[in-house]
């Protein structure tokens, strides 16, 4: 398994989005911008289902309930999120509430892991990014964007279950000596 890192730069960010766009089936352009805008779990993302994101009158809730994560279970959904969600739901107007969100064109279950590493590996590729793309850079951008707006390690750590600040600013790639640690400048 390759090892796989946020995507630190808001450019690539946006490549990635440009890439997964142009693509005929919005699903892969929604998971993307539902991933990176969430802490959930790669696995939780792929096991959403409709109803977790949608309401009974089809349209997209304020929050979106993920059942994997107890305390943490009600994931708000950022504008863009619910953009590129009802953008998707345009391709999807014939649905049911149980059936998952982002299913597979084969078979009709939701997107394997396997498949969902290989679809966001080869939209990496394609829009440059140096760094290998897989599932879980959608969560650790997640969290490498927040740390970088002001959520403290502590939150995080919390949101991703993790054992210790140490190990969730590990996970997230940012190291003490690096220069996207987060500072925090005091004026006593």
């Amino acid at each position: 398994m390759n090892f796989v890192g946020p995507l630190r730069e808001h450019t690539d960010i946006e490549a990635m989005k440009r890439v997964l766009m142009r693509r005929a089936n919005r699903r892969d352009y929604c998971l993307f911008v539902v991933g990176i805008n969430c802490w959930l779990s790669p696995e939780a993302v792929l096991e959403l289902r409709m109803t977790d994101v949608v309401d009974a009158q089809g349209n997209v809730r304020d929050v979106m309930h993920s059942p994997t994560y107890g305390a943490y279970s009600d994931v708000p959904l950022s504008n863009t999120a619910k953009w590129a969600l009802e953008r998707y739901l345009q391709d999807r107007w014939h649905y049911t509430l149980d059936e998952p969100l982002f299913r597979s064109e084969k078979g009709g279950g939701p997107i394997q892991r396997a498949q969902g590493w290989k679809l966001l590996h080869q939209a990496g590729k394609e829009a440059g990014i140096k760094q290998s793309v897989g599932l879980n850079t959608l969560r650790k951008t997640y969290g490498y964007q927040a740390l970088q707006r002001g959520v403290s390690v502590t939150r995080l750590k919390e949101m991703y279950h993790h054992p210790s600040p140490v190990f969730t600013l590990s996970y997230l790639g940012v190291y003490e000596h690096s220069d996207d640690a987060p500072t925090v400048r005091l004026e006593l």
